[in-house]
């Protein structure tokens, strides 16, 4: 009889452990109530960082605070609900943030988007965007991410990384300096612009020289002014291109660097062809020649020159801006940053 005892309070405990072990192991789908939260949270502190709004990032900090006294069974949640607070609590008083809270959210999500903002503001500058673009590759849809690493790219004055990060930007945290710089590439009014693709993003921190080959990937990819070509090769494209003298140059090879004049001189060609409209490419030579004497504006060009047009469209429609106000360096290569914003500035006309 007692072994039988024994025998019944062993099957017991074995069973009561088995339950709690495979109870541990469950996982537990996030909730529609919790998703709110998160969405709700994350909406009131971009608020906060664009608008400056003290009562929005006030309403974040107490939703947080509330979904933190309520333990979830879900750990990605978890992470998000810690790391949001410790990010409202140190945008709201400054406070530090501790190692133990990193390695805690890290444990619980090490793909949670705050545990890069958080490193971040732990470290210095140069390493901290280190860590945000790698937050931004794993989570590329973040706009809290972005948000703070446009912040950062201005502090260090990248300022073409930091425009082509345009979601959202903390306006009151700038510079004069920065403000200026902002304001002179033409993006003052589209501070609150939405909707950019996330590959962009992975683009903008690449490789720092621009071929003919990459301007016409870019092109097919990034913009709707190829909308026949998306099914031909590159080699095909550029063929057409030199053909219908779109690429002005023909000493020019697929892997010739992109000059600034002939990049202008491309996209124009290919906006007059949507447009159905040949003269874009020599109203300003005629207008220039007929009225002011043959003088060009722009001091390191000519109206002779078979860009001229082609620039002048570009600054008279805001899609770009001469560097010191007067001077267009037709003979500098473009960088990769400038090029993808102009497709994307042409693309919200072009759609």
């Amino acid at each position: 009889m007692q072994t039988k005892k024994y025998l019944l309070i062993t099957i017991i405990i074995f069973i009561t452990l088995t339950s709690c072990k495979t109870t541990d192991t469950i996982t537990h789908s996030i909730t529609e109530q919790e998703k709110t939260i998160l969405k709700i949270s994350k909406s009131e502190i971009i608020d906060y960082r664009i608008l400056q709004s003290k009562q929005a990032l006030e309403n974040a900090y107490n939703n947080l605070k509330r979904a933190k006294s309520n333990p979830s069974k879900n750990k990605k949640y978890s992470a998000s609900v810690l790391g949001l607070f410790e990010y409202t609590k140190h945008l709201k008083d400054k406070k530090v943030i501790k190692q133990s809270t990193i390695k805690k959210i890290e444990r619980l999500n090490p793909k949670e988007e705050t545990l890069f903002i958080l490193k971040s503001i732990t470290q210095p500058t140069n390493q901290a965007i280190k860590t945000l673009e790698q937050g931004l590759k794993t989570c590329p849809q973040s706009k809290l991410i972005r948000d703070k690493l446009q912040e950062l790219y201005f502090k260090k004055e990248e300022y073409s990384k930091a425009l082509i990060l345009q979601n959202y930007l903390a306006i009151n945290s700038f510079t004069e300096k920065q403000f200026r710089e902002y304001k002179k590439l033409s993006l003052l009014s589209k501070k609150l612009a939405k909707g950019d693709k996330a590959n962009i993003d992975k683009k903008l921190i690449s490789q720092n020289s621009m071929t003919v080959k990459k301007c016409i990937e870019l092109i097919e990819t990034e913009s709707n002014l190829l909308p026949l070509a998306k099914k031909s090769s590159t080699l095909k494209i550029f063929t057409t291109l030199k053909e219908e003298k779109g690429i002005y140059d023909q000493n020019l090879s697929l892997y010739s660097p992109m000059l600034r004049k002939d990049a202008a001189y491309l996209l124009v060609h290919l906006i007059s062809k949507l447009e159905g409209d040949d003269l874009i490419l020599i109203q300003a030579k005629n207008y220039y020649e007929l009225n002011h004497n043959g003088k060009s504006p722009i001091k390191d060009i000519k109206v002779e020159d078979y860009y001229f047009s082609a620039v002048i469209y570009l600054i008279e429609n805001n899609y770009i801006q001469l560097v010191n106000g007067t001077n267009f360096y037709p003979n500098k290569e473009i960088k990769p940053e400038n090029f993808i914003y102009i497709l994307k500035e042409i693309n919200k006309v072009f759609y």
